[in-house]
């Protein structure tokens, strides 16, 4: 007997079947969250045509809000160890003061690595110049032993010129100490820089196109990197806004893979008649999602029509694809390999720390100008000798391969200086620790050192036992990706 269908009681019905289960279509709704209040295209808008200010902003707010963008960063402001090596060198044939000359040597070896302590100043001032685009400030010297870096402004500075010696010549806007509201507090800013401020600031107030006070180069600070507005990785923001828009994706669709749908039709008689009221249906319906009640995973469809499931697992696999695609894209962009975070071939990292490197002492050159420029400002003597700075090319990730290229260099002759810095000891240091070892302590004559290649003339390499050892290993740049991955099988 069929049953009879009434429509009005289907519509009800449904309706209900609808409400009791309306997670079933509110759980599977993906939706994009973004990082920013931006879009992609709006960061992109101003990088390619906002002011420096916001471009700037646009940085700071990266380096706050992503690991990703701070952590490429501090992996380029700290890689160097920022060793510095102080090279004097004679200009003529005149008689030189031995006396003085030693003096002058170890006043400016201890004011470049020590006052001026470049392992920690040098970094913080890379990582600024890669935030903003550039580091503004100022060498405040109380006295001989007694310097510190003096941040300022980057909306009030600039730097267009150079001076002979190539050094970047500061500009600062004075127009600064008129932001300070109050009188008092003005002048006590005021007293904490050079007096030649104050100046410049009172002859700004009388007149106006006085604004920008060009800074002596003996104590004004300015360093960038090719453009001093527009910071060196912020082209890789936008790809940084994708790929947290897809990982927000992947975290929706893993979340869908564990969702699932119980279909239940309603069953028919031998000709086709439904064997269950709308009504008893309904009731049927609504137990199941009772029972189900706790499952949030699951959601109920009663239906008296055929339905068809269509796979998403392709849609899914091509979205999880397109991330790996983004996160490579970032990398990329910043130029630098993902293997460096999450590594899988020891050579290709070894490559890309190379090509880091050289991107890192393109950048420190000018630090190592202007620190030769101030060594020499206060101990060389112009017509017969001067100190050339140097920054050693070591890092995190090859000190121990330029210790050992050092102490080569060293069994021919050249600088054991080298090989102490290398070591972790700074120049200032080596000098005195030698006079103490060797002149007052006669450590030289009580601790013998044990026979090795560096002390005998033998050219084979034992193992306690006595048998020859073979040859020395290769270093980790020489080796094949495959037996890297033997030797890590074993």
């Amino acid at each position: 007997m069929a049953i009879e269908r009434n429509i009005v009681d289907f519509k009800s019905a449904m309706q209900d079947m609808i409400a009791t289960s309306e997670s079933a279509t509110s759980t599977n709704v993906i939706k994009r969250v973004a990082v920013s209040t931006e879009t992609t295209e709006d960061i992109q808008s101003i990088i390619d045509n906002g002011s420096a200010e916001q471009i700037i902003a646009l940085s700071e707010k990266y380096v706050t809000n992503s690991g990703l963008y701070q952590r490429i960063l501090i992996y380029f402001s700290t890689f160097l160890t920022n060793d510095i090596f102080i090279a004097p060198k004679k200009i003529s044939n005149k008689t030189i003061n031995q006396k003085k000359y030693l003096e002058n040597y170890k006043k400016a070896t201890f004011f470049a690595d020590t006052i001026l302590n470049p392992k920690l100043n040098f970094p913080n001032i890379t990582f600024k110049i890669l935030v903003y685009g550039a580091y503004y400030g100022l060498l405040i010297e109380n006295n001989e032993t007694e310097i510190v870096f003096k941040d300022l402004p980057q909306k009030y500075c600039r730097s267009r010129y150079k001076t002979y010696k190539n050094i970047n010549v500061l500009e600062f806007d004075v127009s600064y100490f008129d932001s300070i509201t109050t009188a008092v507090l003005r002048e006590q800013i005021l007293s904490e820089f050079p007096k030649e401020f104050k100046k410049a600031y009172l002859a700004f107030k009388k007149d106006s196109n006085l604004r920008w006070f060009t800074v002596p180069a003996e104590y004004g600070i300015a360093f960038y990197y090719h453009d001093q507005y527009k910071p060196f990785f912020i082209s890789m923001i936008p790809t940084i806004s994708n790929l947290s828009d897809y990982r927000s994706l992947e975290k929706s669709l893993d979340k869908q893979e564990l969702e699932r749908i119980l279909v239940q039709k309603i069953p028919t008689d031998k000709e086709g008649n439904f064997i269950l009221s709308i009504p008893e249906a309904a009731a049927m319906h609504q137990g199941v999602v009772n029972m189900l009640a706790n499952n949030e995973h699951t959601d109920v469809l009663t239906t008296f029509a055929e339905i068809t499931v269509a796979n998403l697992g392709d849609k899914t696999k091509t979205d999880r694809d397109n991330l790996e695609k983004v996160e490579r894209s970032v990398y990329t962009e910043a130029g630098v390999s993902r293997m460096l975070f999450a590594s899988d071939s020891a050579t290709s990292v070894d490559l890309s720390v190379k090509n880091d490197m050289s991107l890192i002492l393109d950048i420190c050159e000018q630090y190592v100008n202007w620190l030769t420029f101030q060594t020499n400002l206060r101990y060389s003597e112009n017509s017969k000798y001067f100190f050339e700075s140097s920054l050693l090319p070591i890092s995190q990730y090859n000190k121990d391969k330029m210790t050992e290229q050092y102490l080569k260099v060293a069994e021919f002759g050249y600088s054991k200086i080298l090989v102490g810095i290398a070591s972790g000891i700074k120049q200032s240091s080596l000098v005195d620790l030698m006079e103490l070892e060797n002149e007052i302590l006669s450590l030289n004559d009580i601790l013998v050192p044990l026979q090795s290649s560096h002390t005998s003339s033998g050219s084979t390499t034992t193992d306690p036992s006595g048998k020859d050892s073979g040859r020395p290993a290769k270093n980790l740049d020489q080796k094949s990706d495959k037996t890297v991955a033997n030797e890590e099988s074993m």
